[in-house]
C-alpha cells in the first residue's frame, strides 16, 4: 500500500487487496448486489489479471472505508487504461463504492487525475452514472447513442401458480412437451446444492464438464477451455461457498447432469451467473426446465426477486420479466483517443457477435 496523501492509498496488490476484507464488506452492504463484494473482485484480481495490472484506489478515514475504484491498469486499444476489474472479461454490472456522493467525486477526481481513459461498463449505479456525466472527457455527447445493457430479471410478490399461469399457453405447452420428453428418456431430478468444503471440487467439475458439452465450448468461452475464467469462477465459488451463498443446480436424467446453474443466493435474490446443458439432450431443452425448477424454486422460497444478470437474449422472452438498464462510459480527455477506441471497440462486438452466432448454429452429433 502506497500512500498518496491523508485519505487516499493505492493498492498494488493482492496482498493488499486481500486485506482490505474486513473493510470493503461493510463498504459494498450498502449496495444490494454481490457482484460488488470484496470476494468478487479479489477473486476476478487473482484469476482474470496480471500482478502489476491492479490500481485500487481507496478512500479511508477513522471510521472505516469510505470509498473504492477497484481498478486495473491494461493495455487497451493501444493505450494504457484504467478499467474496473474483470469488467471486460466477466461483462456483468459493476461499480465504484462509496458512503456518500462527496466520497464518490472525489474518489473520481482521484482517478481522473493522471488524464489515463477510464473505461466503465456496465454500471448499475444511476448516480454514478450521473457523475460521470460531468466528468471532462466523458463520452456521452448529445445525439451520440450511449451503449447500454438490458438485464432481464423478475419480480417475486406472488406465488408460483399464479405467476406460471401468466406465462403464455404456446410457452406452457412446449414446457408440458419438453418435461414429457425428458420423462420417457429416463428419471428426472432437479438438485439444488449448497456446497461445503467437501463436495465443493466435485460439484463444481461436474458444472464444467456440463457448461462445456455446447455452443460455449466450440467458441472458446467454456470454464472447460477457458482456464482463467474457470479460475475465477472455482475461486469465487469456495469464497460464496463458505458463506453459504453458493447454489449449484443441475437437471439429471437418470443420475447424469444435463444442464447446470452457477448462481448465488444473496440480497434475496437468486443471481444467475453461468449456465450450461449437453447439447446431445436438446431434444428436451434441459436448460429451460432447469431454469423452470429455479424461478419456481425461487417462488417457494419467497425470494425478492431472479436476476438472469447477462443480456435479454431471445430465449428469456419465455418468462415475464422487466429489465434492468445499464449503462457503459468511457472517459478520456484525448479526443484522438476517443475516436481509436470506439472504432476498435466497434469492431470487437461485430466480431463476438458474428463468432457466437456460428458457434450457436454449429451443434455436434
Amino acid at each position: 500500500m502506497s500512500r498518496s496523501n491523508a485519505e487516499f492509498d493505492v493498492i498494488s496488490t493482492l496482498g493488499g487487496l486481500k486485506e482490505l476484507g474486513p473493510l470493503w464488506d461493510p463498504l459494498a452492504g450498502k449496495f444490494p448486489t454481490p457482484l460488488l463484494s470484496h470476494d468478487w473482485f479479489y477473486a476476478a484480481a487473482s484469476a482474470l489479471h496480471a500482478d502489476d495490472e491492479l490500481h485500487v484506489i481507496v478512500k479511508t478515514s477513522e471510521r472505516g472505508l469510505r470509498a473504492a475504484a477497484p481498478m486495473v491498469k491494461r493495455r487497451r486499444n493501444g493505450f494504457t487504461s484504467l478499467e474496473i476489474i474483470g469488467c471486460d472479461m466477466l461483462r456483468e454490472p459493476s461499480g465504484l463504492l462509496y458512503r456518500e456522493p462527496s466520497d464518490l467525486r472525489g474518489i473520481l477526481g482521484r482517478l481522473t487525475a493522471p488524464g489515463l481513459p477510464l473505461y466503465f461498463g456496465p454500471l448499475a449505479d444511476p448516480i454514478l452514472v450521473a457523475e460521470l456525466s460531468s466528468v471532462r472527457g466523458v463520452d456521452d455527447r448529445p445525439g451520440r447513442r450511449i451503449r447500454a445493457a438490458n438485464s432481464p430479471w423478475i419480480r417475486i410478490d406472488g406465488s408460483w401458480d399464479e405467476y406460471y399461469r401468466g406465462i403464455a399457453s404456446s410457452w406452457r405447452s412446449a414446457h408440458r412437451r419438453a418435461r414429457k420428453k425428458a420423462d420417457e428418456a429416463g428419471n428426472v431430478e432437479f438438485e439444488f446444492h449448497s456446497p461445503g468444503s467437501g463436495n465443493f471440487d466435485a460439484l463444481m467439475a461436474e458444472f464444467v464438464r456440463v457448461e462445456g458439452e455446447g455452443w460455449k465450448g466450440r467458441l472458446g468461452t467454456a470454464l472447460r477451455v477457458n482456464t482463467a475464467a474457470r479460475r475465477f469462477f472455482e475461486t469465487y465459488g469456495r469464497a460464496a461457498s463458505a458463506q453459504g451463498k453458493l447454489r449449484l443446480a443441475f437437471m439429471r436424467v437418470d443420475g447424469k447432469a444435463v444442464a447446470a446453474q452457477f448462481a448465488v443466493e444473496c440480497c434475496r435474490r437468486y443471481w444467475l451467473l453461468k449456465i450450461g446443458y449437453d447439447e446431445m439432450w436438446s431434444f428436451c431443452s434441459p436448460g429451460i426446465l432447469l431454469m423452470y425448477a429455479a424461478l419456481e424454486r425461487a417462488f417457494s422460497l419467497r425470494l425478492d426477486a431472479f436476476e438472469f444478470l447477462g443480456n435479454d437474449e431471445p430465449w428469456i422472452k419465455i418468462w415475464n420479466h422487466r429489465l434492468h438498464r445499464y449503462h457503459s462510459r468511457t472517459v478520456d480527455p484525448s479526443a484522438g483517443r476517443r475516436m481509436v477506441s470506439r472504432a476498435v471497440g466497434i469492431t470487437g462486438r461485430i466480431r463476438r457477435r458474428v463468432l457466437t452466432r456460428l458457434a450457436r448454429r454449429t451443434r455436434k452429433g
